[in-house]
This record gives C-alpha cells, sequence and structure tokens, in this order.
C-alpha cells in the first residue's frame, strides 16, 4: 500500500506510525525554518502536494533525487499550523494510491516537564536541534524533581520560552524582563565545551542555570538588592554593581534560592555573582549567620513575594537560610 515513511535517523520526528504498513508515518512535527526528508513508497506516478494548495499553505515541499522506485521530498515548514501533504493522480480519489501525512509547524514546543516551558530551537540544524531539545529536556527534569526547583517552577507566573542563543559561548544564560529566556549552555552549534556547564563548578550545571533564570522571572527581574545592606565585613558579597543604573544589583535571589536549590542535590554553593566559586565557609556552615547579615534583602523578597518566601521555609534542604530565621530585630 503506498504510505510515507522516515528516512533512517529521522524516526524521532514523526508520528502515528504504522497505521498503513509497519514503517508507515501519518503525522511529522517540525519547527519553522526547519527542513526535514520524508520518503514515499509505491508513489510512482502519483501527485504530491502540499495542502492548502496556495500562496497561504504554511509547508513548502520539493522532490529529490529517487532511490529506485522510493520517492523523496524534503519538507519545509515555513509558519505555525496544521498543513497536509496529499498524494493522487490529479485530483481522483483511488483506493490505495491517495494518502496523506499532516504536517505539523510549531514556532516552540511545550517541555514534558512543565506546560508554560517552551523551547524553541528554530534555525538549529536536525542534529543540533535534537540534542539541544535534550539537554534542555534533561536539564528541566533534575529542576522538577528537586523540591526547590518544583517550588521555584509553581511560582512562574508567566509561559517562559527558552531558545539557544548562537552568539556566546560560554556556560551563560539571560533572562529578558519579559517572558523570554536565552539559553546559551547547551547550543550545540557552537564549540560547546561540556566542563562549562556540567557542574564542574558550584552553580553552573545546566539545571542550575535554569534555576537561576527562573528566579528572575519569579521576581520580574527585581534589581534593587545591596551587596552589604549590614555592614558585612566577613565575607563580602557581589550580586550586582549598586552604582549600574542599567543593570542595579539583581543577583541576590537567584543566588541564594538556587543554592537551597543545590544543597538538596548535594552539590558546592556558589558564592556570588562575578565567578563560579564557592561559597566561604562562614556562611557554608551557618546559613542563619547568612540570613542575619543579608537580612534587609530576605525582608525585601518577603514583602513583594510571600508566597514563594513561604514555601520556601518549608523546604528540607541542608542547607536553607530561610528556614526558622531568627525574628527581625526589635525596632528601637
Amino acid at each position: 500500500m503506498t504510505h510515507f515513511f522516515a528516512p533512517v535517523g529521522s524516526q524521532d520526528d514523526f508520528e502515528e506510525i504504522g497505521k498503513l504498513a509497519p514503517d508507515s508515518v501519518s503525522r511529522l512535527r517540525i519547527f519553522e525554518g526547519e527542513t526535514i526528508e520524508v520518503s514515499l513508497w509505491g508513489g510512482v506516478g502519483l501527485r504530491v502536494t502540499a495542502t492548502p494548495e496556495s500562496s497561504g499553505c504554511g509547508i513548502w515541499i520539493s522532490e529529490l533525487p529517487k532511490a529506485g522506485d522510493i520517492r523523496k521530498f524534503s519538507v519545509q515548514g515555513k509558519r505555525a499550523g496544521k498543513w497536509r501533504i496529499q498524494t493522487g493522480d490529479g485530483g481522483f480519489f483511488i483506493e490505495n494510491l491517495s494518502v496523506g501525512m499532516d504536517v505539523i509547524v510549531e514556532s516552540s514546543r511545550a517541555s514534558q516537564f512543565a506546560s508554560n516551558i517552551k523551547l524553541s530551537p528554530n534555525g538549529m540544524s536536525i542534529t543540533n536541534r535534537r540534542k539541544w531539545l535534550t539537554d534542555v529536556e534533561a536539564a528541566m527534569k533534575k529542576v522538577k524533581n528537586n523540591p526547590v526547583g518544583l517550588i521555584v517552577l509553581n511560582n512562574l507566573k508567566k509561559d517562559v520560552l527558552i531558545k539557544p542563543d548562537t552568539v556566546d559561548t560560554t556556560c551563560n544564560a539571560s533572562a529578558s524582563p519579559g517572558i523570554t529566556i536565552v539559553i546559551t549552555f547547551v547550543d550545540a552549534s557552537i564549540d560547546f565545551t561540556p566542563s562549562l556547564c556540567i557542574g564542574a563548578n558550584p552553580g553552573n550545571a545546566p539545571d542550575e542555570i535554569l534555576v537561576h533564570e527562573f528566579i528572575h522571572q519569579v521576581e520580574d527581574n527585581f534589581s534593587d538588592y545591596k551587596n552589604a545592606p549590614n555592614g558585612v565585613t566577613s565575607a563580602p558579597m557581589e550580586f550586582g554593581d549598586p552604582n549600574n543604573s542599567k543593570y542595579g544589583c539583581p543577583d541576590f535571589m537567584t543566588l541564594t534560592i538556587t543554592n537551597v536549590y543545590s544543597s538538596m542535590a548535594g552539590r558546592k554553593l556558589r558564592k556570588d555573582h562575578v565567578l563560579y566559586s564557592e561559597l566561604p565557609d562562614v556562611y557554608k556552615n551557618d546559613a542563619q549567620k547568612y540570613f542575619l547579615e543579608f537580612q534587609l534583602n530576605f525582608i525585601s523578597l518577603q514583602k513583594r513575594r510571600n508566597a514563594i518566601y513561604g514555601q520556601l521555609k518549608l523546604a528540607t534542604a541542608p542547607w536553607n537560610p530561610f528556614r526558622d530565621p531568627p525574628p527581625p530585630p526589635a525596632s528601637p
């Protein structure tokens, strides 16, 4: 029976497998701008078209050189939507010859671990796209399976779009004030050095990078923290430049909550936002001292995001300055 089938190595892009023949496929799922090959068995002499046959169709197909009696086509996603490739003899339906395949073109795809997290590897090659999606989903799985990570996910009030950054070649990520998080740590289209983002240093495992950026979203990129609000002298920290009017000091809670997450995962704690260096022993061994010396920053978070603050207090992480902190000092 006439049917479409997937080339070797591309089966992951196809769905509804085996309806017409053991290797038949009835649905293709691709991203905008992506081109994927599909083969047609038993289609000699048939007309193959993308529908609807108009300038508004969101896919473009072109025939490739045949392999024997096997016809091959490239399918490019042009515009998000549900489209169809249809065979026929020029307009008449002939049983066992006229078959179709749905083509779902996506601008993004929901993470399997959080429906409000959208992944968009548009513009990447198929091989790089698959690696990128696999690596991001592996990090997302770790985030969701960590109780502190789940708290952070549950406090995301906006949809979040994750996409690769093909410019930066370091282990890094950034969150815009809107809904977009740009992830660079698993972009296989650049010279990715595995040691940069596999947790070789405190705070730079892929899942920790994600949690860090998610917290920026939870806080709407709040940037008015202080490096040393209580006159800390024991171990100065750098959470941003309070004299920089563009960025302010945004990274106290991203680092603090990520450290709670990391302690739950049995990883080292990160000191500040300058490097991926380890938190000094004076704070690593005494979470309450950390709370007391940066108490004004904790009070700021509690006033603005009381829900997540209360949930973090209940987290059973080994290092958790939110848990049962001393009461604020009495007013003079």
